[in-house]
């Protein structure tokens, strides 16, 4: 017998997120035309960033209509919001209009940047408007449909990828020894750790991410079937895998897999973070997630603890001058030095090969020396070659690496590619009955803000290596399935 778990749709949530773009976009566009009026180059390129916001919510609401508020194109929406307009905003009048990485004022570079990220949040916006169907609300909230022996024929494969994973990181700290190990959690992210991550030991660490993958889809499986038991032990675990990345403060890991564990929670129950809740919670959350694993990865390194640096995370300067004012979103910082650099002809176009990259990184660089590198190998090479010699890199956002590939038209022309593609996802999985297609764009979803401050070559490769295993696990399951009952065929997403 098929079991059926009905998802409501936030239909208040969507909506209210709708109306407040419907009246904001207006208001953005005279601002940002205002400050686009301005002779000083840094409030030119705000009006720039803010005419684009606007120009793209507008795309998005009317031809689109609401979006979700934890879906991908708010999650772009948010990072065009906090690099573009709040971090040189925060600059120009908190910290003396200086770029962080030259100590220099801002010039011409950061308007040039400043124009090529508008019109890629605008060419991100007609690519999803362009993938996407008109909004009707309950074409987005479809019910599941399950079938107990074939769920079996899933979890099993999954658990195993969950023990390979588990395997391969023990493999891992074996290689690097536990009293590095334990050195390296206890004072975050080091040059040790960074070294080893670009050696053979990467494969192995990888592990982690693979296993809290499968057990993310555990998760969701086993809660839509009630399956308290089972959901429970899955969200221990995965809690347990976030403890490395969370102690050594990186982010671009743990973020994403809290945020799929709070999507997941919403669309099974949906009244429990209403329209209000989430704006109540916001700043709470931003503070412990964004905030706090800065806080407490400097802090390790000087001796610090956690409960300390939990309230240490509260104070006005961290949240301000330590994260607006920092590296954390300095990435406009590091694009117009970028902007810069290629307009002076110092670094040429790529022609593509940073996304090579991403295609052959499953290739160790010791069988192949010449491999491709992504942009951020490139970029890092060129601009920051001390840091970048003891292992340090800077990122340059989402928009850096068309720009280096392509130039501007590149830019538009990519960004529009995979709006589309991100919209095609998220459409077909949120209106489908299948549940791995739920859990693809969920994750698809929360990498957004990794990939808004880094690359489509290196930061998709996390997305990748979380995902790839658990959906290649659920192919096995199902093949198992359908070749043991072809003489009792099952519609998938039916009844038998």
């Amino acid at each position: 017998m098929t079991n059926i778990t009905k998802i409501q749709p936030t239909k208040r949530t969507t909506a209210q997120t709708g109306l407040v773009m419907l009246l904001g976009a207006p208001m953005l566009l005279v601002l940002g035309t205002a400050l686009g009026l301005s002779n000083e180059p840094t409030l030119k390129g705000i009006g720039i960033a803010i005419v684009g916001l606007a120009a793209g919510l507008m795309i998005l609401q009317l031809g689109r209509g609401p979006i979700d508020p934890l879906g991908p194109a708010a999650f772009i929406t948010y990072s065009h919001i906090l690099l573009f307009i709040l971090r040189p905003a925060y600059g120009f009048f908190y910290q003396d209009n200086i770029n962080l990485f030259t100590q220099t004022p801002f010039d011409s570079s950061t308007l040039w940047a400043q124009v090529i990220a508008a019109t890629g949040y605008i060419s991100l916006s007609i690519g999803i408007r362009l993938g996407s169907r008109k909004y009707l609300g309950s074409e987005r909230a479809q019910p599941l449909l399950f079938e107990p022996t074939r769920d079996r024929a899933i979890i099993l494969p999954l658990w195993l990828t969950v023990g390979l994973g588990f395997a391969l990181y023990v493999v891992y700290i074996r290689q690097t020894g536990w009293g590095n190990y334990l050195t390296i959690l206890k004072t975050g992210r080091t040059l040790e750790s960074s070294q080893a991550l670009e050696s053979s030991s990467a494969y192995f660490y990888a592990g982690l991410s693979v296993a809290t993958g499968a057990l993310l889809l555990i998760f969701m499986l086993d809660l839509y079937r009630n399956n308290r038991l089972g959901a429970t032990l899955a969200l221990m675990l995965v809690l347990l895998c976030l403890v490395p990345s969370f102690a050594s403060g990186s982010r671009s890991v743990f973020i994403p897999t809290l945020a799929a564990l709070v999507i997941v929670f919403r669309s099974r129950f949906p009244r429990a973070f209403s329209f209000r809740r989430l704006l109540i919670w916001s700043p709470a959350v931003f503070i412990v997630l964004f905030i706090a694993p800065r806080v407490w990865r400097v802090g390790l390194a000087q001796g610090g603890s956690l409960s300390q640096s939990l309230a240490d995370a509260f104070l006005p300067q961290n949240y301000l001058d330590g994260f607006l004012g920092g590296y954390d979103t300095a990435m406009l910082d590091s694009f117009s030095l970028q902007v810069q650099a290629q307009n002076s002809g110092m670094i040429g176009h790529q022609y593509g090969s940073t996304y090579l990259s991403l295609l052959v990184a499953i290739v160790p660089r010791t069988l192949w020396p010449s491999k491709p590198v992504t942009v951020d190998q490139v970029l890092n090479a060129y601009l920051f070659p001390a840091t970048n010699s003891q292992g340090i890199g800077f990122s340059f956002g989402f928009y850096s690496e068309p720009f280096l590939n392509f130039g501007p038209l590149g830019v538009a022309v990519v960004c529009i590619i995979f709006g589309f593609a991100l919209e095609r996802l998220f459409t077909k999985a949120t209106s489908s009955s299948d549940i791995v297609l739920r859990y693809s764009a969920i994750m698809a979803s929360t990498y957004m803000f990794t990939l808004m401050r880094g690359s489509i070559s290196f930061d998709s490769q996390r997305l990748l290596i979380a995902i790839i295993p658990a959906l290649i696990a659920v192919w096995m399951g199902r093949r198992m399935f359908s070749t043991a009952s072809r003489s009792h065929p099952i519609k998938i997403g039916g009844t038998r």
